[in-house]
């Protein structure tokens, strides 16, 4: 008969089985299995302590995110605790619930105390319960009995807050009613309801269920029915030290995670609260033990020990050590504004070619009537990047290769928000909608390009200085039908430095809304680049509302609306600021502009800011021609870094009607 965890008798899988469950991931999905051709005994004084311990500091022992401290509890036969038991401190109620009182952190949100949950499986352990039970019910009980009871409390931690709650309360022997009832941690918070008949209060102790259609409803616990008014209510009052969420986020999906119990949050630190129009985002750490991210895969090992062959499965887990998020609350409390933040994210969810340069949504949630969504924390955004790092030289080729990897990043990610939804089966590709003639095909837009919404990480995937596109509450999809017909009245919004001419003439929308922004965005990376922060900053900002001096209300924008104030909106024309021109063609005259920066400048000057949009590049033309001018940087040394003064050359990228003119029509 095959060897199992289920046909041996309590002294044979005590030793070790046990223990392995604690060092197995509790998910429901990590199981250990076990076959063999005969149903031999292990052998005499193999511990599990000794054979963990062998296992996982072998070689090829997995290494990452194991706790590799074995302790040697107690064996267990139905004679009764082996002198083992004596090699190891015994626990008491009033030992672990003062060890794990000393481990309550802070939650920064609510100023309550809650026990993190890596300090919970520690100090809950295998020993500890083992020595509780056998205090609160060796009278009663036998051995085998109470082991039994111990594999119900930590058998894949199926009670293991129920039983630290009732060691805090001092009221272990109601462990029994929890397990009779069927009641496991995954059924907390229990809630209280009382029922008042005549003069008769009653009160139970209830769980959240479930009936069809889709009606929760307060089920009270038969189980705990007999527990005294005190015991319910302190049991209810308790629980929130223990229940505190861990936010696991798959390799998949994007995680929702429903608070509105309203749990303490595990969030060490709250800080630089930041304000918008869409929204309040605040830095917050989270403890390390209540965010996990995805896992790497399972590690398999299997060992044979006396024709009893083990197989563990171990999670190994990524993303550790990232405990710090830019968290933002929604101003609107409508689940209409949550859904629409959250489409692309939707569109992008689980696709193995997420574009890298598009801010990564970790997991969201409903807490206190609010939608929250949690990215990684960065170090500031572009403009920021901008003010506080020295420019970079045009004369050292990894700094123009850098410069070119960057915007080309964000092209490509721009991209993904154009022709998002428009996704293979077969190979996960993103496509272009303008390559499929299906009416389903769906366009998107982000609708607020700036600097401001293009965020800085110091590090990330082993590079420095890495750029994403954040910020998608004006981001908007529409059909492939509709992908050229978008009334101007349905945009809201919109930044209105970046803005493109087509909202103030009224026409209509369409993809390459984001070019104009993120060819005004382009032109300030180069001459920062160029010139650096400051001149950039002050001297271009000041030439551009130059060209507006005699304006009632003069604008800082990059284009100008020009015919006669009564004349139809259609009708009149926008074309590129005179300080547009003029300060493209400075940084042509500047000594340390090179090759690749003149041919950066007349793609952003030529197919870029045109103010008509059909003249304007689409991202996957933009990003074709960066990236071969990335390859000619890093093949040749001498192109990427020669410094010359040269002026514009449009005829590069000829537009659809030959001319070099920008302007709207």
């Amino acid at each position: 008969m095959p060897l199992t965890s289920e046909t041996l008798q309590p002294s044979q899988k005590a030793p070790f089985f046990d223990e392995v469950s604690l060092i197995l991931s509790e998910d429901s999905s990590s199981r250990q299995s076990f076959s063999s051709s005969t149903s031999d005994s292990l052998r005499p004084g193999f511990t599990q302590a000794s054979f963990l311990n062998n296992y996982f500091h072998s070689p090829g022992a997995p290494e990452e995110g194991i706790d590799h401290t074995i302790k040697s509890p107690a064996t267990v036969s139905d004679s009764g605790y082996s002198a083992e038991a004596s090699s190891h401190l015994h626990h008491t109620v009033d030992g672990v619930a003062n060890q794990m009182r000393s481990c309550f952190e802070t939650s920064a949100q609510n100023d309550e105390v809650f026990l993190p949950c890596d300090k919970l499986r520690e100090l809950i352990n295998i020993e500890a319960v083992r020595d509780i039970l056998y205090d609160t019910f060796s009278r009663s009980r036998s051995p085998s009995d109470i082991e039994r009871m111990s594999s119900q409390v930590l058998g894949n931690g199926l009670r293991r807050k129920i039983f630290a709650i009732l060691v805090i309360i001092n009221r272990v022997q109601l462990v029994d009613d929890f397990i009779e009832g069927g009641i496991e941690d995954g059924d907390l918070p229990l809630e209280v309801t009382r029922t008042k008949r005549g003069n008769v209060l009653s009160q139970d102790l209830c769980k959240r269920s479930m009936r069809p259609p889709d009606d929760e409803f307060l089920e009270p616990i038969k189980s705990l029915s007999q527990w005294s008014f005190t015991d319910m209510e302190t049991f209810r009052n308790q629980q929130k030290t223990f229940c505190v969420p861990t936010f696991e986020v798959p390799g998949e999906g994007r995680p929702f995670f429903d608070l509105k119990n309203r749990p303490i949050l595990p969030f060490l630190e709250i800080d630089q609260q930041l304000s918008g129009g869409y929204g309040t985002v605040r830095k917050v750490k989270i403890h390390e033990s209540h965010y996990i991210r995805g896992t790497e895969g399972k590690v398999r090992k299997s060992l044979t020990i006396r024709h009893v062959r083990l197989m563990v499965f171990i999670q190994i887990q990524k993303g550790k050590g990232e405990t710090y998020f830019a968290v933002k609350e929604l101003n609107s409390t409508m689940l209409e504004a949550y859904e629409e933040e959250m489409k692309l994210f939707d569109k992008l969810s689980g696709h193995q070619n997420y574009p890298k340069h598009l801010i990564e949504l970790r997991f969201s949630y409903f807490y206190a009537g609010r939608y929250f969504l949690a990215f990684p924390w960065a170090d500031g955004n572009l403009q920021e990047f901008w003010a506080k790092v020295p420019r970079f030289s045009p004369c050292v080729k990894s700094d123009a290769v850098w410069l070119l990897t960057q915007v080309i990043g964000l092209v490509r990610a721009l991209q993904k928000i154009h022709y998002v939804i428009s996704i293979s089966s077969k190979t996960d590709e993103l496509s272009d909608v303008s390559n499929n003639k299906k009416d389903s095909q769906v366009w998107g837009r982000h609708g607020d390009l700036k600097p401001e919404n293009i965020l800085w990480l110091q590090t990330h995937d082993n590079m420095q200085n890495f750029l994403v596109i954040s910020d998608f509450g004006l981001t908007r999809f529409n059909s492939a039908k509709s992908k050229s017909t978008v009334p101007p009245d349905g945009i809201s919004g919109y930044s209105g430095t970046y803005r493109p001419p087509e909202i103030d003439l009224k026409s209509y929308i369409s993809p390459r809304y984001d070019i104009w922004s993120l060819g005004c965005v382009f032109l300030e990376f180069v001459s920062w680049f160029l010139l650096g922060h400051a001149e950039t900053h002050d001297s271009f900002t000041t030439l551009r509302l130059e060209d507006e001096k005699n304006e009632r209300l003069p604008e800082d924008k990059f284009f100008v609306i020009t015919g006669a104030t009564n004349t139809p909106l259609h009708k009149r024309k926008a074309s590129l600021k005179p300080a547009v021109f003029k300060w493209i063609e400075k940084l042509h005259q500047d000594e340390n502009c090179t090759e690749p920066l003149h041919v950066f400048l007349d793609l952003i000057e030529s197919r870029m800011l045109q103010p008509m949009p059909k003249e304007r590049f689409k991202c996957e033309e933009i990003a074709l021609e960066l990236e071969a001018l990335r390859s000619k940087c890093e093949a040749n040394e001498a192109y990427a870094t020669r410094s010359k003064v040269d002026t514009r050359n449009l005829s590069r990228f000829p537009t659809l009607y030959g001319s070099s003119k920008n302007r709207y029509e």
